[in-house]
């Protein structure tokens, strides 16, 4: 609000006779309904669509967390009110604010260090490397939450769990975006944008799903299947890692008899 209403109005207004001329309604919705469908293509890149089915997986278990935690709460023994549950979620962003300056330092600075190495080469698997600090907190803040939850445990327990999960969910976001971002020069946006849309189709699943759960499983059980579903998850982000780096060593196979032929004309 503060934007539309203080900010002054940047817009060049276009002279007379000097306007396109307006194209029919229809054309113009057809165009902006069918715009977005050859990006998705871009999910067909093997190492784009296995990073985007990690973070979707982490996501979704985060708006299953969300939607548990009111059902934890309000329930005895806790007994918390509307307002005393919302506060509880002060301990996740706690974890985020943690995870997001401590993400993006590390990936920056694991990237300027293979910079240093290989003449300021760019290589965006470099930051995917950084996620090893994150994925391990995000089971064992599901785990923790869940089981002390279930447990009846003191309320402020299992909101260190969910401190922990927070803390490793961004640390794995804030080094996987930029990875996403670099990976494809010039359609970096679209690249987030078909992360977004896979990410939002599973968190309204896991957002459906999650209430039924845990009636009948329960909040430790639930919590225990999505942090295996994450823990499995890091297969693909070993897979991309692996690939990468097989690469790159086959560049370099290239690359040096060339050089080693190079040097011999030269001498």
């Amino acid at each position: 609000m503060l934007t539309m209403l203080c900010l002054p109005e940047t817009l060049v207004k276009t002279a007379e006779g000097q306007q396109e001329p307006q194209q029919p309604w229809y054309l113009a919705v057809k165009r902006d309904v069918l715009a977005p469908l050859p990006k998705l293509k871009l999910l067909l890149v093997p190492s784009i669509a296995l990073t985007v089915a990690y973070v979707s997986i982490c996501f979704a278990s985060l708006y299953c967390f969300n939607t548990t935690l009111p059902y934890a709460y309000s329930a005895p023994p806790y007994d918390f009110s509307a307002i005393e549950i919302g506060l509880c979620y002060i301990s996740k962003c706690l974890g985020y604010a943690i995870g997001s300056i401590l993400g993006g330092k590390l990936s920056d600075a694991k990237l300027r260090q293979y910079q240093l190495t290989h003449d300021g080469e760019l290589r965006p698997v470099e930051r995917i490397k950084t996620v090893w600090y994150g994925v391990g907190f995000v089971p064992a803040g599901l785990l923790a939450y869940g089981w002390l939850v279930e447990r009846k445990v003191f309320w402020v327990a299992p909101l260190v769990g969910a401190l922990i999960f927070g803390l490793g969910l961004m640390l794995v976001t804030t080094t996987i975006m930029p990875f996403l971002v670099d990976i494809k020069p010039g359609v970096g946006a679209s690249v987030v944008a078909d992360l977004n849309l896979v990410r939002n189709i599973m968190a309204a699943i896991g957002t459906v799903v999650s209430p039924v759960a845990i009636t009948n499983i329960g909040f430790g059980w639930w919590m225990s299947i999505l942090a295996l579903m994450c823990s499995l998850a890091v297969g693909f982000v070993v897979i991309v890692v692996w690939t990468e780096r097989t690469d790159e060593r086959s560049e370099a196979e290239i690359t040096q008899p060339e050089d080693l032929h190079i040097q011999y004309l030269q001498s």
